[in-house]
């Protein structure tokens, strides 16, 4: 499981990080779950709930729902390309500023990705024709359904971009599919919500990673 969120983890901070500024609002995400584990049914509920990107220019901001009272907030400027998480686990929050370099590391620890196209399948969600593809990343294999009537909004320089907006990303891990689906797309957003967050114990990016390591098996 892990392994997973830290795909999970890098894919976020790249799409924050590269966001492109031809694209501008607010993308809301929904998370499901197929083939739950029989010792985790009835537990879908603490398990992450979907995420929201805001988008507006070179800046750019994604909230997480990480499961278990836990959220995340990425906000990422693509001028720079770098980016700040900022965790909020009730009673202890923290920020980690990441820098490019950093960033990279984390994409090269989960392997080299690549994306294989099916342009002759697809399904419609919120009205768009979303096409699929396979993005293979570190031994796992996620399904992506995008659409090309919307500006990419990530990109990474060890894979090819995506040649559309991504309103789908299917996983499966341990048996389980999660599922995570766009639900709305909304055009205007506060902008304040691109400014820094307070309040937040700053810890540095290795402090983030022994955290982070020490939060479950491989």
């Amino acid at each position: 499981m892990k392994k997973a969120l830290g795909i999970l983890c890098a894919v976020l901070i790249t799409t924050a990080s590269f966001a492109q500024k031809s694209f501008e609002g607010k993308i809301i995400y929904k998370t499901s779950y197929k083939n739950v584990p029989a010792e985790m049914q009835g537990m879908e509920s603490m398990m992450p709930q979907g995420n929201t990107i805001y988008v507006d220019g070179q800046k750019s901001r994604m909230d997480q729902d990480m499961g278990m009272g836990t959220s995340m907030v990425v906000i990422a400027n693509s001028k720079t390309d770098e980016s700040t998480i900022y965790v909020d686990a009730g009673m202890k929050k923290i920020k980690i500023e990441v820098p490019k370099d950093k960033a990279e590391e984390m994409k090269q620890e989960n392997g080299d990705m690549k994306i294989t196209y099916y342009d002759d399948e697809s399904l419609e969600i919120l009205g768009y024709e979303a096409k699929k593809a396979i993005i293979n990343a570190g031994g796992n294999e996620i399904t992506v359904y995008y659409t090309e009537k919307l500006p990419t909004i990530s990109a990474n320089e060890q894979f090819e971009t995506l040649k559309g907006f991504p309103l789908y990303y299917e996983l499966e891990n341990s048996g389980m599919t999660i599922i995570t689906q766009a639900s709305e797309i909304v055009k205007d957003f506060d902008k304040k919500l691109l400014e820094p967050l307070e309040g937040y114990e700053e810890i540095t990016y290795e402090e983030f990673q022994q955290m982070f390591q020490g939060a479950g098996g491989q």
